[in-house]
């Protein structure tokens, strides 16, 4: 827990500290609105990943078990699209190596992580905290990831986090995202 919270710290810390000449020259505009957003998006999804509890099975909103399902059926099989479309158009992951920017970003680095290898998992959704149109949720995973060029298959744990929320539709999707590999 202690090295996600770091990379939510840090997360929520480079956003602010890239953000914060706009967001003081736009504060009153429509622009500045967003960013505002943005940034609450940001503090909400930190606190609620420093209280986190692990959640039982009946506290799991029901669309939140969805998208992962659909993210993680999306993972294996190696469907970069498919994944991306569980993600907002200007959402942000961050990875241990690299911070990928909008959904075109994040289906180029998806795509390249299953040119190299396949993958089959298992999760859980460890908490969810909601407001209205916006949830933070962490959780955790164990997948084997099968290199395609040859070699043997590699168990690699995570623990990750992200912010939904939800559209004018009623659906749910990720606007941040960030995982850190257990050692």
């Amino acid at each position: 827990m202690q090295v996600c919270t770091g990379v939510a710290r840090e997360m929520s810390t480079e956003f602010l500290d890239h953000n914060r000449t706009s967001i003081l020259r736009n504060s009153k505009s429509k622009k500045g609105a967003e960013m505002r957003k943005s940034i609450w998006i940001v503090v909400f999804a930190f606190a609620a990943f420093l209280g986190a509890q692990p959640a039982g099975a009946e506290d799991i909103p029901k669309w939140a078990q969805e998208v992962n399902e659909k993210w993680y059926a999306a993972s294996e099989a190696g469907d970069a699209e498919a994944m991306g479309r569980t993600y907002t158009v200007d959402a942000v992951l961050q990875t241990p190596d690299q911070t990928a920017r909008g959904r075109k970003e994040i289906d180029q680095l998806h795509a390249a992580n299953f040119a190299k290898a396949r993958s089959t998992c298992t999760w859980k959704i460890d908490h969810v905290d909601q407001l209205e149109k916006v949830a933070a949720v962490q959780g955790h995973d164990s997948c084997v990831e099968t290199p395609k060029a040859g070699g043997t298959p590699q168990t690699v744990k995570t623990r990750w986090m992200a912010v939904y929320e939800r559209q004018q539709d009623g659906s749910w999707l990720t606007s941040l995202e960030a995982y850190d590999i257990e050692p």
